[in-house]
C-alpha cells in the first residue's frame, strides 16, 4: 500500500505539470467572408435588361415543394418580373408583375409563410410584401419608397408610398443632406417574434436598410417599423457610408444584403469612386463593385481592408461595365449564393452568380459559425478533464495516506 501512495503522488503531480503546460484554449478562425467565387452570368432576359435582383430561398418551395428558388428583378424602365428555379442556377421564363403601377425598380421581397402574423393563414392571405422605389414620384420625398402586398408574389395589392415618423425622418427633402432624396429600399428584414417597442431598430418586426442620396452620392440609412409601412429612422446619420479621400467607393456604398449568423452581421453592398487629381473623392455611378462590411450589431459598420470582391476593372468581359447589387441568400447546402447585377462593355445588363463555398468558410456557414464557439469549447473541454483527473489522484493519495497511517498506528 505504501507503493500505492507514492505512485499516487506521482500522478498528481504529472497531472498539475500537464496542467500547467497545457495551451490556452482558442476559437477556430471565423469564415472568409470575401472570398466568392465567380460563376459567371446565369440568368439573361428574354429582351431588355434584368438587373436588382431580390433572391429568396424557400426549403418548402414556397408551400408547394417547388420551386426553392424565386427571383424577381426589374428592367429599369418599371416593370418587375419574377422567375423560378429549382436549383438556384437555371431559371424560368418570366412573369410579369401586375399592380404595381408600371414605375418600380430596385425592389426588394420577403415572404413569409406564416403570412405575417395574419389569421387565417390560407391561400388567398397575404405572404409576399414587395418595397421598391417609385421611379415617377419625387425623388426627393417619402414618396420614392413605395410598398404593396401579394399572396402570390405575382399579382399585388396596395400599391402605396410609406410614411415617415415626423421626426426621425428617412428622407428630409432638404436642399442639401445624405438623406435629401432616395432612390429606395436596399433591404429589408421581417422579425414576427418582435415586442416593437422602444427606439432600439431590432425591436420591431420590419428593419430596413434604405438607399440616401443628396442628389450625387448614395449611401445606407437604417430604419424600423411595427407594420412595414410607417417608418421611423434609427438615426440621423448614415450606416455605411464613403469618404472625402479617394477610395474605390468613396462616393456610394448601398445595394446589397444584410446577413446575420453567429458571427455577427454581414453587409456585401455596391460602391463606386475614384480619385478627382488630388488625392479627394470623384463621384462614380453606383455600379463600379462589390465590397464587404461586418458589424456586431447591424447598425457600425467596418468595411473589409480587401475590398473590392469584384470590380469592373478585374478584367471580366461580362462584368467590365457594371458589377453591383448583390443579393446574397443561404440555401443550407453549405455555401452562400450571391446573385449580382453584371453589364458587359455594351448590351444587356444580366445576372451573375458567386458562390461562397465550403471550403473557403470550413463547412456549412451557418454550422461553420456555430462550431466556431463549439471549438473553444471542445479546446476547454480538456482542462475540466484534468482536473477531474487530478481529484482522484488526489482522493486516491488521501484515501492510501489514510490506511497507511491507520495500519502503522494498529501495529
Amino acid at each position: 500500500m505504501k507503493r500505492l501512495f507514492v505512485l499516487s503522488i506521482l500522478l498528481v503531480m504529472a497531472v498539475l505539470v500537464a496542467l500547467a503546460h497545457a495551451p490556452s484554449p482558442t476559437a477556430a478562425a471565423p469564415p472568409d467572408y470575401t472570398a466568392w467565387t465567380d460563376q459567371g452570368i446565369v440568368y439573361t432576359a428574354p429582351s431588355g435588361d434584368a438587373y436588382y435582383p431580390s433572391v429568396i430561398y424557400d426549403a418548402n418551395g414556397f408551400g408547394g415543394g417547388s420551386p426553392l428558388y424565386k427571383m424577381w428583378y426589374t428592367d429599369g424602365s418599371g416593370s418587375v418580373f419574377v422567375v423560378t428555379s429549382t436549383d438556384g442556377t437555371s431559371w424560368s421564363s418570366p412573369t410579369t408583375m401586375t399592380g404595381l403601377g408600371g414605375d418600380a425598380h430596385h425592389v426588394q421581397v420577403v415572404y413569409d409563410a406564416a403570412c405575417f402574423g395574419a389569421s387565417p393563414c390560407d391561400p388567398p392571405t397575404v405572404k409576399y410584401k414587395i418595397w421598391y422605389w417609385d421611379i415617377d414620384a419625387d425623388l426627393y420625398s417619402i414618396n420614392a419608397i413605395a410598398y404593396a402586398d401579394s399572396s402570390d408574389g405575382i399579382s399585388w395589392s396596395n400599391d402605396q408610398a410609406v410614411t415617415q415618423d415626423a421626426t426621425l425622418v428617412l428622407v428630409t427633402g432638404a436642399g442639401s443632406g445624405w438623406n435629401r432624396g432616395s432612390y429606395g429600399p436596399v433591404d429589408v428584414f421581417y422579425q414576427p417574434s418582435a415586442p416593437n417597442s422602444g427606439t432600439e431598430p431590432w425591436d420591431y418586426s420590419y428593419v430596413m436598410y434604405f438607399d440616401g442620396t443628396d442628389g450625387s452620392g448614395e449611401v445606407t440609412g437604417l430604419a424600423y417599423s411595427a407594420n412595414g409601412t410607417h417608418w421611423t429612422a434609427y438615426n440621423a446619420n448614415p450606416v455605411l457610408y464613403g469618404s472625402t479621400s479617394a477610395a474605390w467607393d468613396c462616393s456610394d456604398d448601398v445595394y446589397g444584403t444584410v446577413y446575420k449568423d453567429a458571427n455577427g452581421y454581414h453587409f456585401w453592398y455596391s460602391g463606386a469612386g475614384a480619385d478627382n487629381g488630388s488625392g479627394g473623392c470623384l463621384d462614380q455611378p453606383v455600379h463600379q463593385g462589390i465590397g464587404y462590411a461586418s458589424s456586431p450589431d447591424g447598425k457600425t459598420w467596418t468595411k473589409d481592408a480587401g475590398n473590392p470582391i469584384f470590380h469592373i476593372t478585374d478584367g471580366v468581359p461580362y462584368r467590365a461595365g457594371r458589377v453591383y447589387t448583390p443579393s446574397v441568400v443561404d440555401d443550407g447546402s453549405g455555401s452562400l449564393k450571391m446573385y449580382y447585377s453584371a453589364q458587359a462593355s455594351g448590351g444587356p445588363k444580366q445576372i451573375g452568380l458567386a458562390t461562397l463555398p465550403p471550403p473557403s468558410v470550413g463547412g456549412t456557414l451557418e454550422l461553420r459559425a456555430d462550431r466556431t464557439a463549439l471549438s473553444a469549447h471542445e479546446s476547454d473541454s480538456a482542462v475540466p478533464y484534468y482536473i477531474a483527473l487530478a481529484a482522484a489522484a488526489a482522493a486516491i493519495a488521501v484515501a492510501a495516506g489514510a490506511w497507511y497511517s491507520r495500519r502503522r498506528w494498529i501495529r
